[in-house]
């Protein structure tokens, strides 16, 4: 609250991102999900299209490590089908290993 003002959305986003990173390091698996999840519902009504993708993919990544294969991949689809094209595509190599990552954990 100190950084940013009420009507900083962004930052609203990015504060309910830290709380995840946070709340997934104390283990506490549901409200960091919650938290994640937030983030992505600040920035989905702005044009932060780099931020909409990075809180997705950083969603995806918990999802992933928690096993939540299923979850994790149709947040990667969704990601894929709001990237813009290249040179805008917004963190490649990151989709594609997420990507990678979730194919293996479904074989």
């Amino acid at each position: 609250a100190f950084v940013r003002g009420a009507a900083d959305v962004s930052g609203a986003a990015e504060a309910d991102w830290a709380r995840a990173q946070f709340l997934a390091a104390r283990g506490d698996d549901d409200a960091a999900d919650a938290a994640f999840r937030a983030a992505i519902a600040a920035v989905d009504p702005l044009e932060f299209v780099s931020l909409k993708a990075f809180f997705r993919l950083e969603r995806a990544e918990f999802l992933l490590t928690r096993k939540r294969i299923a979850e994790a991949a149709a947040l990667l689809a969704e990601v894929e089908r709001g990237a813009p094209p290249p040179p805008w595509n917004y963190l490649p190599d990151r989709r594609r290993a997420l990507a990678a990552a979730t194919a293996a954990e479904q074989v």
